[in-house]
């Protein structure tokens, strides 16, 4: 996974700020990722997100959970606790990015031992929802390494927009060969990502509710999202609560021990 490294932090949880705009006509992908880039906050974010899934056959179940980032030397650091359902609250997993291959470990209190989370498991479905762990790791980090060039202007609900195609320089386990991201102008903010597979197909398709973007300080924030799982027709939507920004996280959060009793 070296390959979805994050060269910076502009998440989609992180990016939707209404201060950088692209004052002029984007002439090249760096001028439109470095815009989306500053959006970001300086070191931390924290927040509840509350996911509701629904499978092809209409079935439906919740999942609250509490979610922490922190950027350290380029590097991105997540700690995810599940609060609800109380079957499986406890459980913690904890995503360090590493140069070579991210190091990921999940603590299950019911196992009383923590695991290590393989590659392979890296691009499988978290938590019974239709996002994986790179599908999380990309809504904090949703600029990843890997070729980038501009797409063609669209409008969507009368925002005028610019699309941002990037090709990971590793998609190993992962269903998608290359990601287009719809970038709002004004904002710099992302609207949606499809992720597109070897024959240019969308397979998976995130999309930010656009009724639901608050002002939070200096940054405009959407709280509510949704992923499509266009192979499977899972469909989860996610809404964020309680959101702090570039708080002190404490060095507990994101260690390899204690990371489940941090907080």
């Amino acid at each position: 996974m070296n390959g979805l490294s994050v060269g910076y932090v502009s998440g989609l949880m992180l990016v939707l700020c209404l201060g950088p705009a692209l004052a002029e006509e984007p002439t090249s992908a760096t001028a439109v990722t470095d815009c989306a880039a500053r959006n970001a906050p300086e070191s931390t974010i924290g927040h509840y997100a509350r996911f509701n899934t629904t499978d092809g056959s209409g079935g439906s179940r919740e999942l609250l959970t509490r979610l922490y980032a922190m950027r350290e030397d380029e590097a991105l650091n997540l700690n995810l606790r599940i609060v609800e359902p109380l079957n499986h609250a406890g459980t913690t997993y904890l995503i360090r990015e590493k140069p070579d291959q991210d190091d990921m470990r999940v603590d299950i209190p019911a196992l009383r031992k923590v695991r290590r989370v393989t590659g392979n498991m890296a691009a499988t479905d978290l938590w019974g929802t239709s996002f994986s762990y790179l599908d999380i790791k990309l809504l904090f980090g949703a600029f990843i390494d890997g070729e980038r060039e501009l797409g063609p202007d669209e409008t969507i609900s009368g925002r005028p927009t610019v699309k941002l195609l990037i090709r990971p320089s590793d998609t190993e386990g992962a269903p998608f060969e290359r990601l287009a991201a719809v970038i709002d102008k004004e904002t710099c903010v992302i609207l949606a990502i499809d992720f597109l597979d070897v024959e240019s197909q969308p397979v998976k398709r995130l999309t930010a509710s656009l009724d639901s973007i608050q002002s939070f300080d200096e940054r405009m924030l959407a709280t509510r999202y949704r992923m499509d799982d266009l192979l499977s027709g899972v469909t989860t939507d996610v809404e964020l609560s309680k959101l702090e920004f570039d708080e002190d996280l404490g060095r507990a959060v994101f260690n390899t021990r204690g990371f489940a009793d941090a907080r």
